[in-house]
C-alpha cells in the first residue's frame, strides 16, 4: 500500500501542491488499479486464501491506509518547507 502512495512522491522533485495531482492522469489510474486490486485480494475469500491473505477488519486496514500515508505526508510536508 504504501508503494501507491509513494508512488505520487517519485514523478517530481516537487511538491504536489506545486505540480498538481492531477497532472499525471496516468498515475492516478495506476494508483486506483493497484488500490482495486489489493481491494478485491483483501475482501474476495477465495483469493484471500489464494494469496494466504488472513481476514482483516476494518480497523486494520484503516491503521494500514494511515501507517502507508504517513511517509509520502513527512515527504510532501518537507518539499512544502523546502520550497519545492
Amino acid at each position: 500500500m504504501q508503494d501507491f502512495f509513494h508512488g505520487f512522491n517519485c514523478r517530481s522533485s516537487k511538491s504536489l501542491n506545486r505540480i498538481g495531482i492531477g497532472s499525471n492522469k496516468w498515475s492516478i489510474a495506476a494508483f486506483a488499479a493497484g488500490t482495486l486490486l489489493l481491494a478485491i485480494v483483501l475482501t474476495v475469500p477465495a483469493l484471500g486464501r489464494l494469496f494466504c491473505i488472513a481476514p482483516l477488519g476494518m480497523a486494520q486496514i484503516t491503521m494500514i491506509i494511515i501507517l502507508a500515508l504517513i511517509p509520502s505526508l513527512i515527504i510532501q510536508m518537507s518539499r512544502i518547507v523546502r520550497g519545492r
